[in-house]
């Protein structure tokens, strides 16, 4: 699923992006972020193309792939905090 999250009006935070995805339901599902909104809120691209899933607890599961088929997959499971 590829969602563009746009917000100009929100102070450029970790916390922004986190009531962001709230604030459109997108909790729980997986997603790429824009390389714009990634250095919008985090000062860098800490996701790169990855997907992620946003928690209510404040955790950032980010997913890739780990074969060249498409089969096997990785993840990593951070606290915004970490960012």
């Amino acid at each position: 699923m590829l969602i563009t999250i746009t917000d100009t009006h929100s102070t450029p935070d970790q916390i922004g992006f986190m009531e962001g995805i709230a604030l459109l339901g997108l909790e729980g599902k997986r997603l790429k972020v824009s390389y714009a909104v990634q250095r919008k809120h985090f000062g860098r691209i800490p996701f790169g193309k990855k997907e992620v899933c946003v928690s209510e607890n404040g955790n950032i599961t980010i997913t890739w792939c780990a074969g060249y088929d498409n089969t096997s997959w990785d993840s990593v499971t951070k606290h915004i905090s970490e960012f």
